[in-house]
């Protein structure tokens, strides 16, 4: 498990986010939170917050998402449709052991489709996948009006059902401990094949139905296609669409597009 998450992590670029314009109290907000200082501000291109040394600088840790047991029963009563209890939440910078200073999350559903759960990643990540694609398009349909199984009730696609795919569960059953699911913690959809794209041998399936038997191989396939898209999904360099940054579809990309438009067809029947 710890090769999976913890270690998963440490190759992760949450783990790798100190890039030297970010050792301070404004930028440590998404890129070391732990460091951040609330108060610190943006104005008119200049930083208003005083300088982390780099020694200190954490980068994004467990402590980012996940609050510190010893307070997560007080958050969680704060709290009561907080999900996980409260063992998942915004950290807002006033202090690791203040229940005060983390925004939970709950399921539902916004206005625009989308899962309130994403508000999680969004908090630092600027834009959704679909938001990007524009509306009509295999990813804006997939994260606004697909139902996810893996959700009691069923849900959107969200942005862990790809980015953080369950790779096996534990408890339930006859062990009297409730599920937990073990998600990977690198956020690397290409990586974490078959589990990320649910093709056969996943935990979630979603490619793997009566009708469609995605294979890992159709996934691998795709990545390309993927790759392409997140160009145009970053306005911050590197990775604002600057030649350096591009990662070309090797002159395939409408065939990825025409195969993953075919897919969620045989999908949806």
């Amino acid at each position: 498990m710890w090769q999976l998450t913890g270690s998963g992590w440490l190759a992760s670029r949450h783990a790798q986010s100190d890039h030297g314009s970010t050792e301070n109290g404004f930028c440590a907000k998404c890129h070391s939170p732990l460091q951040a200082s609330a108060s610190a501000a943006f104005n008119n291109g200049v930083v208003n917050a005083g300088p982390i040394p780099q020694q200190r600088f954490q980068a994004v840790t467990c402590a980012t998402c996940h609050p510190p047991d010893n307070i997560t029963a007080q958050i969680g009563a704060l709290n009561p449709d907080a999900i996980d209890g409260g063992a998942i939440a915004i950290y807002l910078w006033k202090g690791v052991n203040n229940p005060a200073s983390y925004q939970t999350l709950s399921t539902g559903v916004n206005a625009d489709g989308t899962s309130t759960e994403d508000l999680l990643c969004l908090n630092c990540h600027e834009q959704r996948h679909n938001f990007a694609e524009g509306k009509g398009t295999p990813m804006y349909d997939m994260m606004v009006t697909t139902h996810n199984h893996l959700i009691p009730g069923g849900g959107p696609v969200r942005c862990i059902d790809c980015h953080m795919s369950t790779y096996q569960s534990i408890g339930g059953g006859t062990t009297g401990l409730p599920v937990l699911e073990e998600r990977f913690h690198d956020w690397n959809v290409g990586a974490d094949l078959p589990y990320s794209c649910g093709a056969i041998g996943s935990v979630s399936n979603c490619h793997n139905s009566s009708y469609s038997k995605f294979t890992v191989t159709d996934a691998q396939n795709l990545i390309p296609y993927i790759k392409e898209q997140h160009i145009d999904w970053w306005s911050l360099p590197p990775f604002n669409g600057v030649a350096q940054a591009a990662v070309p579809a090797h002159g395939a990309l409408v065939e990825f597009k025409v195969l993953e438009r075919e897919i969620s067809k045989i999908d949806a029947m």
